[in-house]
């Protein structure tokens, strides 16, 4: 045997000290020392103090740790803003932005009655404005329609014809 240790096949007869750590075979590194590789170790300052911890955009420490206080949406708001944007599909438009401007007045009354504590009013205004836009544009539509009918009824004469 050798006294660099044990080659191929041969044992080791040397048993380690009594409280030593054991050593790697023959061709293997030794072993690293410090905290294990798999983690970054434990922080270098301790929790930070009850009620003082890290706060976001800018607000002072808030009790608990918790954020600040986020006001509800209101649902007919969102309800509101949803069907004015489906007011644009045709054949369901007209129905669609009639409801919209129902339920952005309704959305406005119900954020209003509540002391400001909901939010959406910018919703409940966004899908009354749209609904009212589209009802518009198609009662537009329709005037030009009947006037367009009339006039081809007419033969193109709309003096004649009204007599």
């Amino acid at each position: 045997m050798s006294e660099t240790g044990a080659g191929p096949g041969e044992v080791w007869d040397e048993p380690a000290a009594p409280g030593a750590a054991p050593q790697p075979p023959p061709g293997y590194p030794p072993p690293l020392s410090g905290p294990p590789a798999y983690g970054y170790g434990p922080p270098a300052y301790g929790p930070p103090a009850y009620g003082y911890g890290p706060t976001a955009y800018g607000y002072g420490p808030t009790a608990y740790g918790y954020g600040p206080a986020v006001r509800p949406t209101n649902g007919l708001a969102v309800a509101a803003f949803v069907t004015g944007l489906c007011g644009l599909i045709p054949y369901f438009g007209i129905l669609s932005a009639l409801v919209a401007i129902g339920l952005g007045i309704g959305a406005r009354h119900q954020i209003k009655a509540s002391g400001d504590s909901q939010g959406g009013a910018g919703l409940a205004l966004a899908g009354l404005i749209v609904g009212s836009v589209i009802a518009a544009l198609y009662a537009l539509v329709i005037v030009l329609l009947i006037v367009a009918i009339h006039s081809q009824s007419c033969g193109g004469s709309s003096v004649t014809c009204g007599s």
